[in-house]
């Protein structure tokens, strides 16, 4: 679903648009406007899907590697 030619990315749209499940680019919220969430919004308005945004940040699992706590 991306293409690779002469070190650029391209993501192929037409292949996620017609993907058999839903499609739905995300990022951490407190990644929003930075580096790391740019690329997943920019591809959600390409193919026309929803964009969502989860707690935390890119790599979550870094900051917090024992995850979260569950009683």
């Amino acid at each position: 679903m991306c293409d690779v030619r002469n070190g650029v990315f391209e993501v192929d749209g037409a292949a996620l648009r017609a993907a058999p499940l839903p499609v739905v680019p995300a990022a951490g919220a407190e990644d929003r406007g930075t580096y790391h969430a740019r690329p997943s919004i920019e591809i959600a308005r390409r193919i026309g899907a929803p964009w969502a945004e989860f707690p935390g940040v890119h790599m979550e699992f870094l900051r917090n590697p024992g995850g979260p706590s569950i009683p």
